[in-house]
């Protein structure tokens, strides 16, 4: 700015109206349920364990790359990081969506969590800007909804680890002092969605939820890449049959 001042993340919440609007982002579906993917292998082992894997119905919503869908559900693919994720989830409740579980990937910041492990996070820690705009600086994001503990029981047999996450708008910054810092708070993932979903959620007041597929370890203060592994590769396979069963009740 001019003189000399920044604003900061404190400064980003108005309570005043917004201009804009979501419903202008609506589409006509008829789904109250969604799953958001952001990589081609889960999006696709998911359609297919909803037996959406030829399904015509492909709606257009913004921030999506590719969905399917059928009455009760919708399933997406859509681009990376929390304001692409959020603008997709905006559209997906206008749109008449109540309930969403994101389904992504995330590196271990905890000797807990290792490759191929799953990860259901309980509140996160916010370092993307999206958030900021839905609520206060010293709100807690955290899933909403019964569907957290859908997930809980449901996933049971495939052993989730239990958490806090880190949600960072740069991938590629996640520094060691910020691994130490963090992972001692209790968080044992990082990624680039949970909080800004999380936000949106609360904001909006619909359920929602995430689970993460653990591809790379970062704990030991170096990085330990499995993004293309047999090991995430089974847990997402794993997962996708999993969900099958947990949203069937959905399908109407």
């Amino acid at each position: 700015m001019k003189d000399g001042t920044s604003i900061t993340p404190v400064d980003w919440l108005s309570h005043d109206t917004a201009i804009t609007d979501p419903s202008v982002f609506s589409v006509d579906i008829d789904a109250s349920h969604a799953i958001m993917c952001f990589e081609r292998v889960s999006y696709e082992l998911v359609t297919d364990a909803l037996d959406l894997g030829k399904s015509t119905e492909r709606p257009t919503i913004a921030g999506a790359l590719e969905t399917k869908s059928k009455p009760g559900m919708i399933v997406s693919r859509c681009f990376f990081g929390a304001p692409a994720a959020a603008l997709h989830m905006e559209a997906l409740i206008a749109s008449g969506v109540e309930s969403v579980l994101m389904i992504g990937e995330a590196g271990s910041i905890s000797d807990d969590c290792h490759i191929g492990d799953l990860v259901i996070p309980e509140w996160g820690i916010r370092e993307e800007g999206t958030s900021y705009h839905y609520l206060p600086p010293e709100a807690q994001c955290r899933p909403r909804g019964e569907i957290l503990n859908e997930m809980k029981i449901g996933l049971q047999a495939l052993h989730p680890k239990y958490g806090g996450v880190w949600t960072t708008d740069a991938g590629l910054r996640e520094t060691r002092d910020k691994i130490l810092r963090y992972s001692k708070q209790g968080a044992i993932a990082v990624e680039m969605e949970c909080t800004a979903l999380m936000a949106v959620a609360m904001y909006r007041g619909i359920d929602f939820a995430a689970i993460l597929v653990i591809t790379d370890e970062l704990y030991q203060l170096e990085w330990n890449r499995g993004f293309r592994s047999n090991l995430v590769r089974t847990t997402k396979a794993q997962l996708a049959s999993a969900l099958s069963d947990l949203f069937r009740p959905y399908e109407e």
